[in-house]
């Protein structure tokens, strides 16, 4: 779990609009 959070982390960070389209992932982290 905590590799996948780290991918989605580093996702988010590369692609802040991806971060608007998921802010349930982001509020998670």
């Amino acid at each position: 779990f905590k590799a996948f959070a780290r991918a989605m982390r580093m996702a988010v960070e590369i692609d802040p609009r991806r971060a608007g389209m998921i802010p349930s992932s982001k509020g998670v982290l």
